[in-house]
């Protein structure tokens, strides 16, 4: 993904930066290299392109401002320093850290417990080194000079016509500041849900008091505590029905985490119509630089936060929906099937010439000679392929051999209730040697099918096998458009070529029919068989490879856990080989 422009990284630093230079004409008020510089809190790039954004468009508008009359450079004259412009800066450094503090309020109650230690451990690092600055009365950080020149801005107060006196005093302040606000920041971290009340006087007492200036929202910074953030409605929509599957509910935390960047501090019960044209102009802006399907990705954002303000509005938190009647088209997914020729080439490799299993952890070893020909002759997705359990695979007396796919076994889940199906073993993976592994990991005593398949907490035992067929597949020279659901739309089109009834083919693939009468007929096994055994692939002539599984006992992987940075959920494997074409 490209930068944004002035998004930047420090050296030995994961954190997003942001920094613009002053217009030619406006460099006399800016003295230093950059009007204005600012950690953006982050290491995810999206996140910080978007925050980005906003501070550029806020920068434009403010140089623009300076280029009116009455703002031009002759109007300049250096700024009293004396201590009212002084209190004047701390006013608006005071709103602007309660601000912050909002802000990371509505974060942390979207944070998961790892998430709160590791941004614990990064606050608390970093406020041993500003409360060294903060003792050091000729020394102020970077960040704590990007902090003043918020607060300058918001003042109206340019650097340039600060005297030294003054400006020193400004930057001591800006500093004080800073270590509070990290002090308060680790504390809310450590103990989420804290009094909010304890926190809104945080700033020392200035010499002289004087109220923020009309520039900086106090309203929004210093709301009732009694409001609500879009993390409250996601835990309210998470209360309503528990037990939602994991990657549903981390979809629905991001869908809320996204409003909530959108939103800042202004709660929900202040968001407006406008606001949510303003979010789903932002959200399509975002998909367009990204391009492809981010089209569709952005309307799921926009579907799973018109679920949660419908929560608040059945709460009766707020009267109406913001978002009720907004829409993101969607871009449609054209995969094709794969044809004959494709699959050729897809299986003219030693893995399925000579078995020569892949040395990569995520391929799960014999899962990457099996699940492609599953895939191929049951139309299954690969999600349900991988989480098989050993008795998933079953003889049955009037139907034969079947894979049982259902959500009753431990790491086990389904999309939908049409989902849960039994389907025939096609005569050809029979004759390939299924069974025979079925029985000899069997007798090894294991308890899933594909032991060496990686789980991980997000995406279940599809993910990192999925990830591995993708690399396997382009190595090939196939595009994004044949990827194993490909395999569904071959299984749909040559049985819709031999004119099986349309809900046979819905009972094979686990889809739900379009014909309601449909839902009263379930054909069994027994009946599906005759169909699926006509499916033929003439030219792709596979030799019998198997004779032993590749899987031991000894090699049964690690499940994969899931890490986070602060403020970037990444699910990153502990298995650090990644897929690739290597193999035993």
């Amino acid at each position: 993904m490209k930068r944004a422009t002035g998004v930047y990284l420090r050296p030995g630093s994961n954190i997003w930066q942001w920094a613009v230079k002053a217009p030619a004409d406006l460099k006399h008020l800016y003295p230093g290299q950059w009007a204005h510089r600012v950690s953006l809190g982050t290491a995810d790039l999206r996140e910080a392109n978007t925050l980005a954004a906003r501070l550029r468009a806020e920068w434009l508008a403010r140089f623009d401002q300076q280029r009116r009359p009455g703002q031009t450079p002759t109007a300049l004259a250096p700024t009293d320093g004396g201590p009212a412009v002084l209190a004047k800066v701390q006013a608006c450094l005071h709103v602007l850290m309660q601000q912050k503090l909002q802000t990371l309020d509505y974060r942390v109650a979207l944070m998961r417990p790892d998430e709160r230690q590791a941004a614990a451990d990064g606050y608390d690092a970093t406020l041993d080194f500003a409360e060294e600055a903060a003792h050091e009365t000729d020394r102020t950080e970077p960040e704590a000079l990007a902090l003043l020149g918020e607060a300058l801005a918001a003042a109206g107060i340019p650097q340039a016509t600060l005297t030294t006196d003054s400006r020193r005093a400004c930057e001591r302040a800006a500093q004080l500041a800073r270590t509070r606000l990290l002090a308060l920041q680790l504390e809310a971290v450590e103990n989420p849900g804290g009094p909010y009340e304890k926190r809104r006087a945080w700033l020392p007492p200035a010499e002289h008091s004087t109220s923020a200036p009309a520039s900086v929202d106090t309203r929004a910074a210093l709301a009732p505590p009694g409001l609500h953030s879009p993390a409250d409605a996601f835990k309210a929509w998470l209360d309503a029905k528990p037990g939602r599957p994991r990657k549903t509910v981390e979809a629905y935390r991001a869908a809320a985490d996204r409003l909530a960047q959108h939103l800042g501090d202004k709660p929900l019960e202040r968001m407006d119509r406008k606001d949510g044209r303003d979010f789903v102009a932002e959200l399509m802006t975002e998909a367009k630089s990204r391009g492809r399907t981010s089209q569709n990705t952005a309307a799921n954002i926009l579907g799973r936060c018109k679920t949660l303000m419908t929560q608040a509005v059945d709460l009766e938190w707020i009267k109406s929906n913001p978002l009720q009647g907004r829409t993101i088209e969607r871009v449609k997914v054209d995969r094709k099937p794969w044809t004959l020729p494709d699959l050729i080439r897809l299986f003219d490799d030693p893995l399925f010439t000579r078995y020569q299993i892949p040395t990569a952890s995520a391929a799960g070893k014999d899962a990457a000679y099996w699940l492609p020909l599953l895939g191929l002759y049951t139309g299954a997705r690969i999600s349900e392929l991988a989480q098989l359990g050993i008795d998933d695979l079953r003889h049955m007396d009037d139907a034969g051999w079947v894979l049982a796919i259902h959500e009753q076994g431990e790491d086990q889940s389904v999309k939908n209730e049409h989902s849960i199906r039994s389907v025939p073993v096609h005569p050809e993976l029979i004759r390939l040697g299924l069974t025979d592994y079925h029985r000899a990991i069997k007798d090894a005593r294991a308890t899933r099918l594909w032991p060496a398949v990686v789980f991980t907490d997000l995406n279940g035992a599809g993910g990192k096998v999925s990830q591995w067929f993708g690399q396997y597949k382009t190595a090939k020279g196939f595009g994004p458009d044949l990827v194993f659901h490909s395999f569904r739309h071959t299984l749909e089109t040559e049985l819709r070529a031999l004119s099986v009834p349309r809900y046979h083919i819905a009972a094979l693939a686990g889809h739900a029919s379009s014909d309601v009468s449909d839902d009263y007929a379930h054909p069994t096994p027994t009946v599906l068989r005759p169909h699926l055994e006509r499916l033929r692939f003439p030219g792709l002539n596979l030799p019998r490879v198997f004779a032993a599984p590749a899987w031991t006992a000894s090699t049964t992987p690690r499940s994969a856990s899931t890490k986070t940075r602060s403020n970037a959920r990444q699910v990153r494997s502990t298995l650090s080989e990644g897929p690739g074409l290597s193999y035993t």
